[in-house]
């Protein structure tokens, strides 16, 4: 039995499946990319240092936000700069807002419709108008602290390596809180609604790494250090020693495994690894679903991200109330252009990104690296994928498709990272 989808709607990028079961066992299945190599890496060697966090926020329009700040991150490494603590704060909040503003694209437009008979998000807006625009909300608000801080919401303006091109006022800031505390009780609806789902019963062992935050009853941060549900522990600096990328026929995509084996990095993963440190509300909802760890069904990854935007709806609160004593002034910092190299981890809506650079004496970028969750996760999801098949082979051809897809878009993959 071959089993074809040509085009996999509702993801960032192009991509298909196939899969063959010969005499009942899968002997193939895999996410096929349709994209080319984008090549930024290399684009970047020979550019000036400040050009970096502009060109690597391209890489996603759905997740410019991480892309350039942990660019910022590792650039900071290099020359040995020690961002303000504003700074720190404020980048925190950029990163809170997108994941907000990526969880609940994905859970309420990208996902859940799949559970849906006409499986369209605009069809259940005609049906419960009302939840859905508080949804909406929710989406507005992640976006809305963004463009607050950044200048706008999809490839931000003011963040720099040192600190920023502009400095947010206090009026930002207080416009965060009063928006935060108006959307809150709305982050509940969404793991009302993914309760109510049909999720489907399949379980697949697989380790979860995620970034564990060095501050103590933190669920994310700007530091920290690699953890895994394995027991593995490493500085951000010695990710490399343990991911390897390799590359395989068929894709212009590196795909990356930890011991020869794949692995989870997504919202799921940082609950195994991070949930005790959930903030208050979000933790009570955690508490409330039931769910039992470890948990390997990827299909709860959706209500893993449902958890995270009742968190960092929270966490924008926590951190607004941290600069009310702060005038915002000198919050950048002075440096000197030397060479050097730096690497820096921190988590993207999808999972652990990674990005390194050597730099020479006159600022330029000799070396680039960069790895994106998806590169990590589609492993995972290809394993995921070849021992579901054979679970869900009895459908006829169309319920049989709409499982794979639910499979694969509750890894949220996004194709145009992976092809950077």
């Amino acid at each position: 039995m071959k089993i074809k989808i040509d085009h996999i709607a509702k993801i960032e990028g192009h991509a298909g499946f196939v899969g063959h079961i010969v005499k009942g066992n899968v002997t193939k299945a895999q996410v096929e990319i349709h994209e080319g190599a984008r090549l930024i890496e290399s684009l970047l060697v020979g550019r000036s240092y400040e050009d970096v966090p502009v060109i690597t926020s391209r890489i996603c329009g759905l997740c410019p936000v991480i892309h350039g700040i942990t660019s910022i991150k590792a650039l900071e490494k290099a020359f040995d700069i020690t961002p303000t603590k504003e700074t720190v704060i404020l980048r925190e909040l950029m990163l809170a807002g997108q994941i907000i503003q990526s969880q609940v694209l994905h859970i309420f437009f990208l996902n859940a419709t799949d559970y849906f008979k006409n499986r369209d998000g605009l069809d259940l807006a005609r049906e419960k108008p009302e939840f859905v625009k508080k949804v909406l909300q929710l989406r507005d608000f992640g976006n809305n602290v963004i463009k607050l801080i950044g200048g706008r919401s999809v490839h931000p303006l003011t963040p720099k390596v040192g600190g920023w091109h502009k400095i947010p006022n206090k009026n930002i800031i207080n416009q965060i809180e009063i928006e935060g505390k108006k959307v809150l009780p709305y982050s509940k609806l969404l793991v009302d609604f993914i309760l109510n789902l049909d999720i489907p019963d399949f379980q697949r062992k697989t380790e979860y790494i995620a970034h564990k935050p060095k501050e103590k009853n933190k669920y994310s941060s700007y530091y920290g250090k690699m953890n895994s549900s394995e027991g593995w522990v490493a500085d951000e600096e010695k990710f490399r020693d343990e991911i390897k990328e390799q590359q395989f026929e068929g894709t212009v995509m590196k795909l990356a495994r930890r011991n020869g084996k794949s692995y989870a990095t997504d919202a799921l993963a940082r609950l195994h690894i991070n949930r005790d440190n959930l903030n208050p509300m979000a933790k009570k909802a955690l508490k409330s679903t039931g769910l039992k760890f470890p948990l390997y069904n990827p299909f709860y990854n959706m209500l893993a991200q449902t958890i995270e935007v009742i968190h960092y709806v929270e966490e924008c609160r926590e951190l607004v109330s941290k600069l009310e004593n702060s005038n915002f002034k000198n919050i950048n910092t002075d440096f000197e252009i030397k060479k050097g190299f730096g690497s820096a981890l921190l988590e993207a809506p999808r999972g652990i990104l990674y990005h390194s650079y050597d730099i020479n004496d006159k600022g330029i970028v000799t070396q680039a690296d960069v790895m994106t969750p998806t590169a990590q996760l589609l492993v995972n999801l290809n394993d995921d994928l070849k021992e579901y098949l054979p679970r869900i082979k009895k459908y006829n051809k169309k319920r049989r498709e709409l499982e794979i897809l639910k499979l694969i878009h509750s890894y949220d993959p996004c194709i145009s990272c992976s092809t950077h």
